[in-house]
């Protein structure tokens, strides 16, 4: 297989490269933003003639593994139980040589005929762990990594090419969002047009075999064998020689084997730890430029352990490191301290832990291949501003007046909408936002997710795509 399909990306320490130059002011940092500092970028490491020739293969199994998993190969194994008679379904030799032998068994002997009180009742079971079925569990499992983690990087790439191609009337978007946009456009494929066809077309093999092995993923020959020989040699037995399907199956895992695709586990091309807090510490710098916040001209930022403030009207920010992750604080009537911290850090006092990682596993996805990971940061922001704020009287999302409406307070400028309700479940307090007359139909594609509302949410979204309670998770 091309060392291109697994190699770790240098996206990362690029960046930690930068952090590592001597501290520099904003100005410069965004000017690098522009140039050649990438916050974002398309995996240019993905070989695509590469990945289609592996798809290629595994589709062409498809119906092989199919009729494994719906009529593989097994063994019976007998095994006995002592059963009252009257519960006994299967009598043979078996049966006979056990009761002659155990008189404990016996009720009676009458008319030299024996009378049994209880026999052993031959159960016979389906045992699919034999060698082959372990070889195809394991199978399964290989091409299910494979395309989960291949379908995420083509679904990254094919959104972030959507992403690109902006309505300039927009009002849902921060006026700054297309600034950001625009200088993110740096770490973007400057041709990437030619490269659209062949992501689509392996896009759609990998959900093709997504889609025709995860329903079957329940069959009892995958759930009893994917656990077992996980040091297994592969060899070339008789049923692999012999029966059509699994001789499919055995030129496919040998394939693997003979390319290393076996061996691909989750963990390769990790992001270090250090890399990925410069990442995030640039990360939030460029997200608070571009949602109005203004830096200090004259104070250079060291990424590697960053202290620097910027302020936007009366609220005041502090991007500092703490704990190994990233701390905003918020200051204008009250202090909001959100903490992005990797997953199972000990936290430091803070009104918000949140969790994130490149992968977004179990916690919030920042990733220098997501171009929403800005967007989320400054929906953190947006969150922090209106809680550190007890008048709202100005707009945390624009800058303009708000007027207060029912119940809320509206901008007429940005629509937005915010409201302060208080939870049935628990009683507490919490203030939600919206976009006044926003029509959801423009956003089908994105469902229970973030972006449905340009990511001016501050509280969570339902699967249905309605906002829920921050306290008890619920609609109300």
């Amino acid at each position: 297989m091309s060392d291109n399909l697994r190699k770790p990306t240098e996206g990362y320490s690029h960046l930690y490269a930068y952090a590592s130059s001597p501290p520099a002011p904003y100005a410069d940092f965004d000017q690098a933003a522009q140039t050649g500092l990438n916050l974002f970028a398309l995996r240019e490491d993905l070989d695509l003639v590469a990945l289609s020739e592996i798809l290629d293969r595994i589709i062409a199994v498809l119906p092989a593994l199919k009729r494994i998993f719906s009529a593989p190969i097994i063994r019976l194994r007998d095994s006995g139980e002592i059963l009252p008679v009257e519960a006994v379904r299967v009598v043979n030799s078996k049966t006979l040589s056990h009761i002659s032998v155990h008189s404990e068994l016996w009720s009676n002997i009458k008319d030299d005929k024996l009378i049994p009180r209880k026999l052993m009742s031959i159960r016979q079971e389906d045992d699919y762990a034999i060698y082959e079925n372990i070889v195809f569990a394991r199978t399964v499992d290989v091409i299910l990594r494979f395309t989960s983690r291949n379908l995420a990087v083509l679904r990254d790439m094919l959104y972030a090419n959507r992403e690109m191609h902006f309505n300039l009337l927009e009002r849902e978007n921060h006026p700054l969002y297309f600034l950001a946009l625009g200088k993110l456009h740096t770490g973007y494929l400057r041709d990437y047009d030619k490269y659209l066809f062949p992501i689509e077309k392996c896009y759609e093999k990998l959900s093709l075999i997504e889609h025709a092995l995860i329903p079957r993923l329940s069959m009892p020959v995958y759930k009893k064998c994917r656990k077992k020989g996980a040091k297994l040699g592969l060899k070339k037995t008789n049923i692999f020689r012999s029966h059509k399907d699994y001789r499919k199956l055995y030129s496919l895992a040998k394939y693997f084997s003979e390319i290393g695709l076996d061996s691909l586990s989750s963990e390769d091309g990790e992001v270090g730890v250090e890399e990925y807090s410069a990442f995030c510490a640039m990360l939030c710098v460029f997200a608070a430029g571009h949602f109005n916040f203004k830096f200090d001209k004259n104070r250079n930022i060291d990424f590697k352990n960053i202290n620097i403030d910027a302020s936007f009207g009366e609220w005041k920010l502090n991007v500092r490191a703490e704990k190994g992750g990233t701390l905003l604080t918020v200051t204008k009537d009250r202090d909001y301290r959100i903490l992005l911290c990797p997953p199972n850090t000990e936290p430091c006092e803070a009104d918000e832990v949140v969790p994130v990682s490149a992968d977004g596993e179990e916690a919030v996805r920042l990733s220098i291949y997501d171009i929403d990971s800005f967007r989320r940061i400054q929906q953190m922001l947006l969150r922090a501003m209106i809680y550190a704020d007890a008048a709202h009287k100005i707009c945390p999302f624009c800058g303009k007046e708000l007027a207060d409406a029912e119940d809320a307070c509206e901008c007429g400028a940005c629509r937005t909408v915010i409201t302060k309700k208080t939870c049935t479940e628990t009683g507490k307090e919490y203030y939600s936002t919206d976009i006044k007359h926003f029509s959801k139909a423009k956003t089908k594609k994105f469902v229970a997710s973030d972006a449905a509302y340009h990511f001016r949410n501050i509280t969570p979204v339902s699967e249905s795509g309605a906002l829920l309670c921050p306290e008890c998770g619920k609609e109300h």
